[in-house]
This record gives structure tokens, C-alpha cells and sequence, in this order.
């Protein structure tokens, strides 16, 4: 199941407040035990307009998701355009789909590939992020890195994914749409996730063959976009990034692990890691911090952990969204608006705080129905533990995704 995506209805854009001379820092907003409703609700929106232009985590890369179902991200790039690396909107999916067949076996005989989402794209918006994250002093400039969902078109075979292991001429042709999609929208390179294809290859195929087919395409994928040349300047280097999602380590889980990253980190520019989403369906942390730790410990392995160039590859992830648990009911993901107005409703509530996770949760009364519910959703100090970490180990962080968090947490990137 791809986590990425919490959710497909639209969320308006919300106008910024004017900011504020210091930062939360500075405002001692930053702390564990003692954190209540209304220190967020006096608080939240007030980031810090003296520190637009400065990144306050150096010196790794910080990249940020933006989806099309929550405008408020789209603003949130370009007012903080300078705090991020890389941005990545969340648009385009490559759709694998299989031809009729009249093979006995059921085997698909032919496999297309087409890329949807392209009408989500803004070229507007990508000239505008580009200008606001444009720094003269240092010649750099924001990344526009959009993801690319590998998946399955409706009624597809999941063996499909087993053929996209398996079939050379597949994954070039895939690669040739990539790269298409890249010069047609004159971007900087793609985020691809394909959490779902390695799992269905990998369980289908355990003698290894197809963890290793895909490591290979993973491979060949990074080198065509390394070496990529723009034809409309006389054929002039012109190197594409990749940046792969990978999901968190589990035992005995059969998704990318140490051994794949240690294979393909040559060809691969960063790893997106997954690092949230520990306890979705009952009250617990999002992304407790020995969790994170030992994630990321585990992706590296004893040599990338002692390799400098390969931590810096890891893209720490941050989650600026959290769950709700209501009482008797069924979990769901709460954005920044929905804790503020769950927040508005019982504003003399405390949070608790657990220091051996790092995390904050809070138990309110829902308006709606009066019953007690727990939300765990990021906090300042939830945010600054992890980036603590992100610094000792040398990483760069990933964040899912801007639109979703509170204003005043852009003062901590």
C-alpha cells in the first residue's frame, strides 16, 4: 500500500499571517513537557519573516512534498522557497497496464506504459518557486523534483510487476518516458516510488532474481538521468537527479533494505525513507525516535553508516501530519487546520510529552459528539529531535508534506 497519500479531497490555500521578527527558537517555543492548546493557538502562525531567507539546517538537502489536493502547500513553496532544496509535487503516475491475452497461462503478452497526472502540472508555479529559491550569493537554486508513482492500471494483473523485474525492454521503455516527461516540463529530476511494485516482485519471486532485476533497473535508471544531455544546447551535459522512496526497516520485511541500498547508492542521488507512520491504526507515536534511529541504521548498514557521501544520500522523513484515535472508532490522519480546530474547541488542554519517543499527544472532546479522542501530531520539539539526529548522522531530511504542518515550523528548516 503506498502511505504517501492521505487523502484525495482538495484543502484550500490559507492566506499567510505577516510574520514575525524572531524566531520560535528565540521565543522559547520549543519544548518538551509543559506544551499546551494555546501556546500552539497564539503561536502557530507566526513564522519568523527575518529568517524567510535563511536555512537554518545545514548543510544537508531538505526536501518537500507538495500535493495538488492541498493548495496551502503551493504557497507554502514559495514563501519558504529558500528553506528547501528540492521540492516535489506530487502529480504523475506511471500506469502499467497489460494487453488482452490468449495465452492459456494467463500471462500478460504485452505491457504498456502511460503517464497520468500531467494536467495537474503548473508551469506557472514552477517558474515562480524557481525564482523565489533562487540564491545569487551562492549561484544555487531550488530543485523541481516531481514524483512518479509506479502503479498498476485498474484491473491489472499484479504479475505485471513480476514483468517489470523480469523485461529489459519494459524498463527502458520506462525509462525513455521518464526522461520524456523530464524535457517536456524542464525539470530538475523525479522522486519515483515504486513501494508497491518491489513488494508484489519480490513475494512473487524469492529465489532473489527479481530483487536483483530491479536493483539493476534502479541502476540503469540513475545512469540515464546522470548522463542526459539538453539537445537545445547543442547537446550539453545536462545530469537529471533520482531520488528513490523507501519504506522503513521492518524484520523479515521483503521491501528495499541494506543490501539494495548498498548496490544502487552509487546510481541513486538520495533515498526518501519513510520514517513516519509507526502507529496509524492505534494511539501511539508517530515516529518514535529509537524507531527513526534504527531505521535508518539499518537502511545504511555498518559501511554507509562510516561513509559520509552515503549518509548524505538519506532523506530523513518528516511527517507534518498526525492521527487521530477517537474513542471506539476507526483512526484517521489529521492535518495542521484540523488539530487547530480540535484545539480552538478545548483550548485549556495540556499536551503530554514522552521523552523517551520524543512525541507530544493530546486527549480532547470532539465538538461534534463530546467523546474523548487522542491526537498525535508533530510539535516543535517533536520536529527538532529528529533534525537533531538528521544533523549527527549527516542526512538530509524529506518532508510529507508542507501543506499539512503549521506555519511556525518553517522557522526550524
Amino acid at each position: 500500500m503506498t502511505v504517501l497519500s492521505l487523502s484525495s479531497t482538495p484543502v484550500s490555500s490559507a492566506s499567510f499571517g505577516p510574520g514575525v521578527s524572531t524566531n520560535v527558537t528565540t521565543r522559547g517555543l520549543v519544548i518538551g513537557a509543559g506544551l499546551t492548546a494555546r501556546s500552539i493557538l497564539d503561536n502557530y502562525r507566526d513564522y519568523s519573516s527575518s529568517h524567510l531567507k535563511h536555512r537554518s539546517f545545514q548543510p544537508g538537502m531538505t526536501l518537500g512534498y507538495v500535493t495538488p489536493w492541498n493548495a496551502h502547500g503551493y504557497e507554502v513553496a514559495k514563501l519558504f522557497a529558500l528553506k528547501f532544496t528540492h521540492v516535489s509535487p506530487v502529480w504523475f503516475q506511471l500506469k502499467l497496464e497489460q494487453a488482452p491475452t490468449s495465452s492459456t497461462d494467463g500471462k500478460p503478452s504485452k505491457i504498456g506504459v502511460r503517464i497520468t497526472g500531467t494536467h495537474d502540472v503548473d508551469r506557472g508555479w514552477i517558474a515562480s518557486v524557481k525564482a523565489a529559491g533562487s540564491n545569487p550569493q551562492d549561484s544555487s537554486r531550488v530543485a523541481i523534483v516531481p514524483r512518479v508513482l509506479v502503479e498498476l492500471a485498474p484491473g491489472t494483473d499484479p504479475r505485471v510487476f513480476l514483468a517489470l523485474a523480469r523485461r529489459p525492454k519494459l524498463q527502458e521503455l520506462i525509462t525513455k518516458k521518464i526522461l520524456n516527461l523530464i524535457v517536456e516540463y524542464d525539470l530538475d529530476g523525479i522522486v519515483l516510488e515504486m513501494v508497491d511494485a518491489w513488494i508484489y516482485a519480490t513475494h512473487l519471486d524469492q529465489s532473489g532474481n527479481a530483487r536483483n532485476n530491479l536493483n539493476l533497473f534502479l541502476m540503469q535508471l540513475g545512469a540515464s538521468l546522470h548522463s542526459h544531455r539538453n539537445q537545445k544546447q547543442n547537446g550539453r551535459p545536462d545530469p537529471k537527479q533520482l531520488i528513490f522512496v523507501v519504506r522503513p526497516y521492518m524484520r523479515d520485511a521483503i521491501w528495499f533494505q541494506g543490501f539494495d541500498f548498498e548496490r544502487t547508492s552509487k546510481y541513486v542521488d538520495y533515498f526518501s525513507l519513510m520514517t513516519y507512520d509507526h502507529s496509524p491504526s492505534a494511539p501511539g507515536p508517530l515516529a518514535p525516535l529509537p524507531w527513526v534511529r534504527s531505521s535508518v541504521e539499518s537502511l545504511l548498514g555498518k559501511d554507509g553508516l562510516s561513509d559520509f557521501r552515503k549518509r548524505r544520500k538519506v532523506l530523513l522523513g518528516l511527517p507534518f501530519y498526525g492521527y487521530r484515535h477517537p474513542s471506539g472508532q476507526q483512526s484517521s490522519a489529521v492535518l495542521g487546520h484540523e488539530l487547530i480546530d480540535a484545539l480552538e474547541a478545548n483550548p485549556d488542554v495540556s499536551f503530554d510529552y514522552d521523552p523517551k519517543t520524543e512525541e507530544h499527544h493530546v486527549v480532547v472532546r470532539r465538538k461534534e459528539d463530546g467523546k474523548r479522542e487522542t491526537i498525535y501530531y508533530p510539535t516543535l520539539q517533536f520536529l527538532k529531535a529528529r533534525m537533531d539526529l538528521a544533523k549527527e548522522l549527516g542526512l538530509g531530511l524529506s518532508i510529507w508534506e508542507i501543506g499539512q504542518g503549521l506555519d511556525y515550523f518553517y522557522d526550524l528548516l
